[in-house]
């Protein structure tokens, strides 16, 4: 069975609040009743607590994230674990509890790093796959939505006249691109990437897997504001600064089913939107990928042209920041 958490890294670094901290023996009770959806507990003490800690009070476990006051849990997060929110009575025993969860959230942030280290040059075993056929030549997507390429030698971000221009149509609907990746398996988390720049019309961009027929794996990206905008509720998303006015824009999901394990790319006007009656909006895109991988961390770059490629060696560029891309 696999692990019900999702890991934090490599997309932030793991805090307290998501790994929780344990308590050696804290115990204490409930001074007044607690309905299902009150937020805070009133108890007797809250000393030998360490917060954030999971609590245990009947069959309901609550996780306390704030620092507590010396007889109260503010802000708590009721029928946290899969348990049921529930109403407790005055007296009601509360205990700190090392449960489940605990092993789990640790196992996942090491599982993703431990990812990510073997992926890394730090590692040598690095082995990068791209399973887009055409990384940079979007003219051979398979869909073109509405868009139209109305340049083909932008400079691109490595500096090489090799990036698209993007510009919408002039019909109502989704204005983008649509590709399949190689031999797709449903269930197998993707990382979905491309590199774009906002060229005129202050456009968004919109990345993910088969965006028109489902939006909780997709982000929407500000370009301009170099910003991650609204992220569907399956999904993950990054954005990085690699050279000025260019960014590398990260979506991780996992794929749906095969059929429907595409990747696509598009421009839009309007944060969390697909469809938009176009208005003249272009981006530069350069260097799609997708790779499968459990939260790993950004790969460098693979460019493929007319099939799937795996390097070893690959070009990395870097950011403003001096991050390894």
């Amino acid at each position: 069975m696999p692990n019900p958490i999702t890991a934090i890294f490599p997309l932030a670094a793991p805090q307290d609040t998501d790994l929780s901290v344990a308590s050696e023996n804290a115990s204490t009770s409930l001074t007044a009743s607690a309905s299902s959806n009150d937020s805070t507990l009133t108890v007797a003490s809250t000393a030998g607590f360490n917060v954030p800690c999971v609590l245990a009070l009947d069959n309901e476990l609550v996780l306390a994230v704030t620092a507590p006051l010396s007889t109260q849990f503010a802000g708590v997060i009721r029928g946290f674990a899969g348990t049921v929110a529930s109403t407790h009575t005055n007296n009601t025993e509360v205990d700190a509890l090392y449960t489940a969860y605990h092993h789990n959230v640790v196992a996942a942030e090491l599982e993703a790093i431990g990812g990510w280290l073997f992926q890394s040059s730090m590692s040598g075993l690095r082995n990068n796959q791209n399973l887009m056929a055409w990384s940079e030549a979007f003219e051979r997507w398979g869909t073109l939505n509405g868009v139209s390429i109305v340049q083909t030698n932008a400079q691109g971000p490595d500096g090489l006249t090799t990036a698209r221009v993007l510009q919408d149509g002039t019909t109502l609907g989704f204005q983008g691109l649509s590709a399949a990746v190689a031999s797709p398996t449903a269930g197998l988390r993707y990382i979905w990437s491309i590199y774009a720049k906002a060229y005129t019309g202050g456009p968004l961009v919109v990345l993910g897997q088969n965006i028109q027929g489902d939006t909780t794996r997709c982000a929407w990206f500000d370009l301009n504001a170099g910003a991650v905008l609204t992220v569907g509720s399956n999904a993950q998303a990054t954005i990085v600064p690699v050279v000025p006015g260019w960014y590398r824009l990260l979506v991780i999901a996992p794929g749906t089913s095969v059929s429907s394990t595409n990747m696509e790319v598009g421009i839009a006007a309007t944060d969390g939107v697909v469809s938009y009656t176009p208005t003249g909006k272009q981006v530069a895109l350069w260097g799609a990928m997708a790779t499968v991988g459990n939260l790993g961390a950004p790969l460098p770059y693979v460019k493929t042209q007319g099939v799937i490629a795996n390097s070893t060696i690959a070009s990395v560029l870097v950011s403003d920041e001096g991050d390894l891309l």
